[in-house]
């Protein structure tokens, strides 16, 4: 399978194996006939540039006109395609993930990502065209056609257009508000310190550079101890990106980490009290804390679950006219006509921080706006051709089940792949902290073990 749960995404090196990343551009824009124009952008990657050639090339060898935006996060693209009524928009990044990683994420018309329906268009085209050669499309074989070239753009005021639209969408005014940045060597290095300052905020910006070599690395979002650990008791808060943006976590002075569903509480709260929470919903996932859940309940707006992925959260949205939804992991999507989009991390940092400001909520008290249960998530390394027989492994069914019945309905376990990493992710909520650890620690060396026996299988 090519397309995972955001996108494409492996090691660097698999995007130029039988010229993944050129066939993937190709097979984008080869199921039309009309000419068709996309947006592109990477993140900081030292393989990014190599990849964005790939795919460009594919592109307008069949007849799109490809606007570039160089190093920007991935939401500009979601917003800039739109302002020029593009058919696609493409993000060479992969995320979170660590350096050696690189992906490819396609949007359509709307912002948002393809449907999983259209993923399998895109595929089943891509491993169609793996075959046709150059030589074979110069002599007219069938199913294909000669097409003109198109050409390619550099779209030097993209930054500015992306800010001046966040900016006056939000009409954040973020004066006096002392704000420390995180943008881990990523694609928010440049772009957020400036719409902050544009914001009117004072501004500190850690790993506020690009460099590719050291995207994710003990910085951002999934590494949020850095930015908690470099808080100061004169910071209003400390926001932190990853590698492209579309995830933001914030930490208070005290060093308490705003999670994803404490960002989706404050802003329900904001959107609910101006009439902009459609439908008195939002859409989190098997991940949100129930706590959250309770919380929300209690002020008569229901929280919809999907599987986890933002995708399914901005499908979820879209199909049922939501504005607002989000994941633990600090994907927040917010759209206030609940047509979906894309998480965005600098809007996501923006709309916290004049909520709090607006709701003279000092960050501190965040902790206190409702009881969140003890969460905790455990990650086992796990080849990917294993991970099936593992999840369907009888006795370690039976061991979940078991768990489930001695914590008598209180508490959750939900055990699933990784769509991105070669990880099982073992996560257990509970009342109690002490359940959660007993939990898990019948839990972890079981399905280690499991790993351990699967992997020494010969293939």
């Amino acid at each position: 399978m090519l397309f995972g749960t955001d996108g494409v995404r492996g090691i660097a090196s698999y995007f130029f194996e039988n010229r993944l990343a050129y066939n993937l551009g190709r097979a984008i824009v080869s199921r039309r006939r009309r000419p068709q124009r996309v947006v592109i952008a990477r993140d900081t990657r030292t393989s990014g540039y190599d990849i964005e050639q790939e795919v460009i090339k594919g592109l307008i060898e069949y007849g799109a006109d490809v606007y570039r935006l160089e190093i920007m996060p991935t939401m500009t693209v979601s917003d800039i395609l739109r302002q020029l009524g593009a058919d696609y928009g493409i993000m060479v990044s992969a995320s979170h993930n660590p350096p050696e990683y690189n992906g490819i994420k396609i949007f359509d018309s709307t912002g948002g990502k393809l449907s999983l329906k259209e993923e399998g268009e895109v595929e089943a085209e891509y491993y169609r065209l793996c075959g046709i050669t150059k030589k074979h499309r110069d002599e007219n074989t069938p199913n294909e056609e000669k097409r003109k070239e198109g050409h390619t753009e550099l779209l030097q005021d993209a930054a500015l257009m992306y800010a001046d639209g966040l900016l006056k969408r939000t009409e954040a005014d973020l004066t006096g508000c002392t704000v420390k940045l995180d943008c881990c060597y990523g694609a928010c290095a440049k772009t957020a310190p400036d719409i902050f300052k544009k914001a009117g905020a004072n501004v500190r910006t850690l790993a506020g550079e690009y460099d590719g070599r050291l995207i994710n690395v003990f910085t951002g979002s999934t590494n949020i101890d850095f930015l908690r650990a470099n808080m100061s008791e004169d910071d209003y808060i400390g926001c932190a990106f990853d590698g492209d943006g579309d995830r933001m976590l914030a930490v208070t002075p005290k060093g308490f980490i705003v999670d994803g569903d404490y960002i989706l509480y404050i802003l329900t709260m904001y959107l609910k009290e101006r009439g902009l929470l459609r439908k008195n919903s939002v859409v989190g996932t098997l991940m949100t804390n129930y706590g959250l859940e309770k919380a929300l309940n209690s002020k008569g707006v229901t929280l919809v679950r999907t599987d986890v992925g933002d995708k399914y959260v901005i499908e979820k949205m879209k199909e049922c006219g939501y504005s607002l939804g989000g994941e633990t992991s600090g994907h927040i999507i917010i759209d206030e006509q609940g047509r979906g989009g894309t998480g965005d991390g600098i809007l996501a940092a923006l709309m916290l921080v004049k909520a709090l400001k607006d709701a003279r909520i000092e960050p501190d008290e965040i902790p206190s706006l409702y009881a969140s249960f003890p969460q905790k998530t455990v990650n086992i390394k796990t080849p990917d051709r294993i991970k099936k027989a593992v999840l369907k492994d009888e006795r370690l069914k039976a061991l979940k089940e078991l768990c489930g019945e001695e914590m008598k309905g209180g508490g959750r376990i939900l055990i699933r792949p990784s769509g991105t990493e070669e990880k099982i992710r073992i996560t257990v909520e509970a009342s109690e902290r002490e359940t959660v650890d007993d939990v898990l620690g019948l839990l972890v060396p079981a399905y280690t073990e499991a790993v351990t026996a699967l992997s020494r299988k010969p293939r």
